[in-house]
């Protein structure tokens, strides 16, 4: 893991802050600034890779109860009253 250079712009009232911090700790700018941002970026996590067996079981569940409140309609009768709904012609 390297080290990179990186420049940015402040205000007066954070440079401040920062100086305030720096005299008061006998810690340089740089540390101040690298310390807070470790203390205050989250970690990086790779992303969560879902399980399919807990996602298949979670949409089981899902169409179990959803199945309770279904109507006998077909399919196209279904997407017939939506377009009724909408005024769709």
């Amino acid at each position: 893991m390297g080290k990179h250079r990186l420049e940015i712009e402040l205000t007066d009232d954070l440079l401040s802050r920062i100086d305030s911090v720096s005299a008061r700790t006998s810690h340089s700018r740089m540390d101040v600034v690298v310390e807070t941002l470790r203390e205050h970026l989250p970690e990086d996590r790779p992303a969560k890779t879902p399980d399919p067996e807990a996602a298949i079981a979670i949409l089981d569940a899902f169409l179990a109860e959803a199945s309770r409140f279904s109507s006998q309609l077909s399919e196209q009768e279904v997407l017939d009253e939506i377009r009724e709904f909408r005024g769709d012609e």
